[in-house]
């Protein structure tokens, strides 16, 4: 798996593998870029974890989503051709699919506003 990636970026560079190779020997041999590398590897970098939620931002973050997920469920009710059977004798699976839908685009706008993915922040 590691080496398909390897070998797939070094097509993409258009880097053989023994230069590859060359030049990691050539690296691996200084020290300081040795530790430079080895940290880099394992450390992962300060911009690359989850971003950091205080309680405050949390609680916005909570009251925003909670807010949006009424808007919709009072819009969803409101509009009895998009209420749950989807009016008069309608198919409940697409009663099923229309919240499907609406919680997929509840999830996409708490990413866009505030780059939290739904599924990690509950």
């Amino acid at each position: 798996m590691c080496g398909d990636l390897l070998q797939e970026a070094m097509e993409h560079i258009g880097m053989s593998e023994q230069e590859f190779m060359q030049m990691h020997q050539v690296y691996m041999s200084n020290p300081q870029t040795q530790q430079a590398l080895m940290q880099a590897q394992f450390a992962p970098t300060a911009g690359s974890g989850a971003p950091k939620l205080t309680r405050q931002k949390t609680k916005e973050i909570f009251l925003d989503s909670e807010e949006k997920k009424l808007e919709s469920m009072k819009k969803m009710m409101s509009d009895p051709a998009h209420s749950m059977g989807g009016g008069m004798g309608g198919d409940p699976m697409e009663g099923m699919m229309e919240m499907m839908v609406e919680q997929a685009k509840l999830s996409d706008d708490m990413f866009e506003r505030h780059g939290i993915d739904e599924e990690e922040f509950n």
